[in-house]
């Protein structure tokens, strides 16, 4: 399953080399998780907002989750959806990166 999630410029080069680590939830009780939505351009708008109020860009990760990976709908957000594992560099299919007028850099 292709999925994606967003992040600033500076963690995508760690993402690279380390994949993403599953962190506990800033609210409620969820295991440690990664978070992902489906859909590129929900991904997009998602982060922009983020990155771009602060002058930063951002970059879309996508990742290629394997067949046999438990993917769990996010209780707090309708549009996500996370599985409670780390998430391994070696899974990642394509990166794109936006600069901080959201043009597309890659």
């Amino acid at each position: 399953m292709l999925v994606h999630h967003g992040t600033s410029l500076q963690a995508v080069e760690k993402i690279k080399t380390q994949g993403i680590l599953a962190k506990k939830a800033t609210i409620g009780k969820r295991p440690p998780s990664v978070y992902f939505m489906n859909s590129f351009q929900q991904t997009k708008d998602y982060v922009q907002d983020l990155h771009l109020e602060n002058g930063e860009g951002y970059a879309i990760v996508s990742f290629e989750i394997p067949d046999g990976v438990s993917i769990l709908e996010d209780e707090e957000e309708g549009d996500s959806f996370r599985i409670e594992q780390s998430v391994p560099a070696k899974w990642i299919s394509s990166i794109a990166y936006f600069d901080h007028n959201d043009k597309r850099v890659s």
